[in-house]
């Protein structure tokens, strides 16, 4: 494991077991677990996994975005959890506030180099790290693909989903970055995903990773996140909970719009073409079409019960 890797490790393990460090604030697991947490167990646990197999359902049918995770593990791209349980500026619910389920609306980001982080509102979701003692990274050749790390009244799945969508950005400004290498057909297929004319087009990207998330969703069942589970989580994370509210019939059709994909007009054609020029990719990497790896998320509930 690298040593940005293991980096990450250890400080997603400082903020389970709540470490405290230069102003005394906890971090996330001020919520209590049922079992007393071995750090050393669970570092060696968490140091061998790098998160694959949890997402793999959002990768295996997604070339681009495992070329984003390829980025990940050779160490020229930053993977970031951000916590943001941290939300409040009033000192009087700000413990509440921390320990109880909520609702994120911005669930990731991805920034290709320092200069790309050029809004207040980017800015403020990586002064989160912040409050926990962290601070932002160094930005690797391909950036930092970001993530919300927090107590969800929605469903796991749904950050793994992010962390994949994500990914796919890193590999498609790899294929961006890379144009000349490829064959003038390989260009029109990058360029017809990622530009508008002569210039980038982000809305013109997200249409495209959409495309792909909709494609993940219909060929693997695995990805396909459960609408009637998603709800009944919400019902119970929402009881007496002052910060997030469920309303009948309201609620569920907010939860179906976000766990459920419609597939998006047109795009395909130029996806298979992204997919094919991917996996070419890839296979130069010496990356194998299958890769099974324990599952980070699933390993860390088995000891850390209750955080997520």
């Amino acid at each position: 494991m690298s040593k940005s890797q293991q980096k990450s490790v250890e400080e997603i393990l400082r903020l389970l077991e709540g470490i405290k460090e230069k102003k005394g604030e906890g971090g996330i697991s001020t919520l209590p677990t049922r079992r007393p947490v071995d750090q050393e167990k669970a570092g060696a646990m968490l140091g061998d996994l790098e998160f694959r197999s949890d997402i793999a359902p959002f990768l295996e049918s997604n070339p681009v975005a495992k070329l984003g995770f390829k980025l990940f593990e050779d160490d020229k791209l930053e993977l970031v959890g951000i916590p943001t349980d941290k939300r409040t500026d009033s000192k009087k619910v700000e413990k509440l506030y921390e320990a109880t389920p909520k609702f994120q609306g911005l669930r990731g980001l991805y920034f290709k180099d320092e200069a790309s982080v050029d809004s207040d509102m980017e800015k403020n979701f990586l002064k989160n790290l912040q409050k926990y003692g962290m601070e932002t990274p160094e930005f690797p050749e391909y950036g930092l693909a970001t993530y919300a790390f927090m107590r969800d009244v929605l469903p796991p799945e749904l950050t793994r989903r992010t962390i994949a969508h994500e990914l796919a950005h890193a590999g498609m400004e790899y294929l961006v970055r890379n144009m000349d290498k490829f064959s003038e057909e390989d260009q029109g297929y990058i360029k017809s995903a990622t530009m508008f004319g002569d210039r980038r087009s982000v809305p013109t990207e997200e249409k495209m990773i959409d495309r792909m998330e909709y494609e993940t969703q219909t060929t693997e069942p695995s990805a396909k996140i459960d609408f009637e589970k998603s709800v009944d989580r919400v019902k119970k994370l929402t009881k007496n909970n002052p910060f997030v509210k469920y309303v009948e019939n309201k609620t569920p059709e907010f939860i179906k719009n976000r766990v459920e994909q419609e597939r998006p007009p047109f795009f395909t054609a130029r996806m298979e073409g992204l997919y094919d020029i991917a996996e070419k990719e890839l296979r130069k990497m010496n990356v194998p079409e299958k890769q099974g790896q324990l599952g980070f998320f699933d390993k860390v509930q088995r000891y850390f019960e209750g955080v997520f």
